[in-house]
């Protein structure tokens, strides 16, 4: 579970299901942290590919904080101390800041941000989207249609 949360909100409904998926490939988080400089390099990559600015970032490591990471008013932050500094969870902060770029009052785990976060983890080789959507299957997780940078061009989402 990226974000800390325990239950899903009820605004949220697929919440729970996408952080049961990353469960499964949580374990690999624990072997690839990265340095911030490699984070904000990454950062800065995935938001150029969407044609955005990117979000203020930082890395911070303390227990005083219970998220592994969170994405709150166009800033970025990853806890070290509790496995967030890898670019997996970049990922999936960075898909929460471009569902906010894109689109207006949609769900927090919804079809839209599955669909960008999906394709973010297949562009950066992370999971490759065919796997994605298996295990998106099994978790009975809803896929947006548009995620590639193309779909966003006119921004008329």
């Amino acid at each position: 579970m990226v974000t800390g949360a325990s239950m899903p909100l009820k605004s949220d409904p697929q919440a729970e299901q996408v952080y049961d998926l990353e469960a499964e490939i949580n374990g690999s988080w624990t072997w690839s942290s990265a340095t911030t400089k490699n984070l904000e390099a990454l950062l800065l990559t995935v938001c150029k590919y969407y044609g955005v600015e990117a979000p203020k970032f930082k890395v911070v490591n303390t227990k005083e904080v219970a998220e592994t990471a969170y994405y709150a008013e166009e800033l970025i932050v990853l806890n070290r101390r509790r496995e967030g500094a890898n670019g997996m969870v970049l990922l999936h902060e960075a898909a929460h800041y471009l569902v906010d770029c894109f689109y207006a009052d949609v769900e927090n785990h919804g079809p839209e941000f599955v669909a960008i976060y999906m394709h973010l983890l297949d562009e950066y080789r992370y999971l490759p989207h065919r796997c994605f959507r298996m295990m998106a299957k099994i978790h009975r997780l809803r896929i947006g249609r548009r995620y590639r940078p193309i779909a966003f061009k006119n921004r008329g989402v």
